[in-house]
């Protein structure tokens, strides 16, 4: 009868063992994941060039970056180490009366290319924007990049996962 005992609780602790690995290696596994998603993730911003801090007043905690033209057109550049698939940017006004152009799509952004977008210059030099930029990596995450503008200046950037 002992006999049963012992072999009940040896397959007891075979099984609480076995349940151990599968949870250890399934961490193991997502943290493989994470780092290999690491070193692909794409990261879109607009594209922006420094400004000559004699062109305007410098006010403490302004930037020095102002939003670059390519052929006269605001363009999108990905600065991450992977390419970024089905961008879609979105450019919201934060002053009250300006018109809201609509949501667009790219294909794709590869890396360190310029990807001039349809809204002109003039648009983003004259009024206050948030650019808002979501694109997925090559695993399908999601990432989403908010850029500030104030009169054609980069005032704030969040780049983030959803």
């Amino acid at each position: 009868m002992w006999l049963q005992y012992v072999s009940l609780a040896v397959s007891i602790l075979t099984l609480a063992g076995l349940v151990w690995y599968v949870c250890e290696t399934s961490k193991i596994r997502k943290t493989s994941q994470d780092q290999l998603e690491a070193m692909r993730r794409p990261c879109l911003v607009v594209c922006a060039t420094r400004r000559d801090p004699r062109d305007a007043v410098m006010r403490p905690g302004s930037s020095l970056l102002i939003v670059s033209s390519r052929e006269g057109l605001a363009a999108l550049m990905n600065i991450g180490n992977g390419p970024a698939f089905n961008a879609r940017y979105q450019l919201t006004p934060l002053d009250e009366g300006c018109r809201q152009p609509g949501s667009h799509h790219l294909v794709h952004v590869l890396n360190h290319e310029a990807n001039p977008i349809p809204i002109p210059i003039q648009t983003i030099s004259n009024g206050n924007w948030i650019v808002t930029l979501t694109y997925e990596s090559i695993s399908k995450r999601l990432y989403e990049s908010k850029t500030t503008i104030e009169s054609g200046v980069l005032v704030a950037v969040e780049h983030r996962q959803i």
